[in-house]
C-alpha cells in the first residue's frame, strides 16, 4: 500500500500498524464476502418468492391472451428493473469501498451489474418455476415456510460477519486518521464518534432550498483554537412527489462526504449553492451540459468542475 503524499516517518508508521492489522483485514475480508453472498441470496429469494407467486396466478383465464402476456410481461420488466437497481447500487458501494477509481469505468460497473442481475433472476426463475410452483397444499406451505425462514437463518451470521467487517473498517480509519494528524506537528483533536453540529452545516447555506431530514456524522477534527474543523457528514433529505392523485415519498442522499469549516484572513463577497443536476439527470451528460449553458440562474454564475464525480 502506497502512501505518495505522506511524510515518510507517518508512513512508516502507517506500514507498521498495517502489517499488525493484517490478520484482522483477512477476516473483514472474509466477512465481506458474505455479506455480499448473503445480499445476493436475498435478493434471489425474494425474485424467487415473486416469480412463485406470479406463476399461480391464473392468467389462462383471463379472455384476452395478449392482455395476459402483457401484464405478466410488465411484472417482468419490472421486478427486473428493482433487481437491477438494487444490485447496481451494491456494486457501486462495494467498488467504492475497494477500488474508487473503478467506479468511473461506467463499463465496468454496467458489466458487473448485468453478470450479478442475470445470474440472480436466472436462479429465482429456475427456484420460483420448478420448487415454489406447487398447487395448495401441504407440501406447497413447507416449500414456502423453508424459503422465507431461510432468510432469517441466515441473517444471524450475517450481522455477525457485517459486525466484524464494519469493525475492521472503523478501526483503520481511525488508526490512519490519528496516525496521520499526530504528525503534522498542530495541536489537533480527533473524535471519531462526533462530528460538526446540524446548525453550523445549515448555515452555510450550500443547500439553501433543500429540507433536511436525517443528519449524521463520525470523524471530527479540529484545532485547539477552533479556528479550522471539518468531519464526515451524512445529510439525507426526504423528497415528496405527487402525480396522478398519489403522493410518492423517497428519502435521499443530500450530502454524503467530509465537510470542513476555516476562517479566511480576507473578506470574500459571495456566496456558494449547491442545486441538483436536473438537466443532466434528463437529457444526460452531453445534452444537460448544453441546457446549463443556456439556462441563466439570477445573481448567480455556474461553475464548472473538473471531476465533478
Amino acid at each position: 500500500m502506497e502512501y505518495p503524499i505522506i511524510p515518510p516517518l507517518i508512513k512508516q508508521h502507517l506500514l507498521e500498524k498495517t502489517a499488525a492489522m493484517e490478520s484482522g483485514r483477512r477476516s473483514a475480508r472474509i466477512a465481506a464476502i458474505f455479506c455480499v453472498l448473503f445480499e445476493l441470496y436475498f435478493i434471489t429469494v425474494v425474485v424467487s418468492l415473486f416469480l412463485g407467486f406470479l406463476n399461480m396466478f391464473p392468467f389462462h383465464e383471463i379472455p384476452t391472451p395478449v392482455f395476459a402476456y402483457f401484464i405478466k410481461g410488465f411484472m417482468f420488466f419490472v421486478l427486473t428493473i428493482v433487481v437491477v437497481g438494487l444490485i447496481n447500487k451494491q456494486v457501486r458501494i462495494q467498488l467504492g469501498e475497494r477500488a474508487p477509481e473503478a467506479l468511473k469505468n461506467r463499463g465496468l460497473v454496467l458489466s458487473i451489474t448485468i453478470v450479478l442481475s442475470a445470474a440472480a433472476l436466472a436462479a429465482g426463475y429456475i427456484i420460483g418455476t420448478t420448487y415454489l410452483h406447487l398447487e395448495f397444499g401441504l407440501l406447497f406451505f413447507l416449500r414456502w415456510f423453508l424459503a422465507i425462514i431461510s432468510i432469517f437463518v441466515v441473517m444471524l451470521p450475517y450481522y455477525r460477519a457485517k459486525s466484524v467487517r464494519d469493525k475492521y473498517q472503523n478501526a483503520y480509519r481511525n488508526m490512519f486518521i490519528q496516525e496521520s494528524i499526530s504528525g503534522m506537528g498542530k495541536a489537533i483533536s480527533y473524535d471519531q464518534k462526533n462530528y460538526i453540529s446540524k446548525e453550523i452545516f445549515v448555515e452555510s447555506d450550500l443547500f439553501p432550498c433543500e429540507t433536511i431530514f436525517m443528519y449524521s456524522g463520525s470523524d471530527m477534527f479540529h484545532t485547539t483554537e477552533q479556528t479550522f474543523s471539518g468531519s464526515r457528514l451524512d445529510v439525507k433529505q426526504k423528497e415528496v412527489h405527487t402525480s396522478n392523485g398519489k403522493t410518492e415519498t423517497k428519502v435521499t442522499d443530500l450530502f454524503k462526504g467530509y465537510f470542513f469549516t476555516a476562517p479566511f484572513n480576507k473578506k470574500i463577497h459571495g456566496e456558494t449553492f449547491v442545486f441538483p443536476d436536473l438537466a443532466r439527470s434528463f437529457a444526460g451528460e452531453l445534452y444537460g451540459e448544453m441546457i446549463n449553458s443556456f439556462v441563466k440562474r439570477k445573481n448567480l454564475q455556474l461553475v464548472r468542475l473538473e471531476d465533478p464525480i
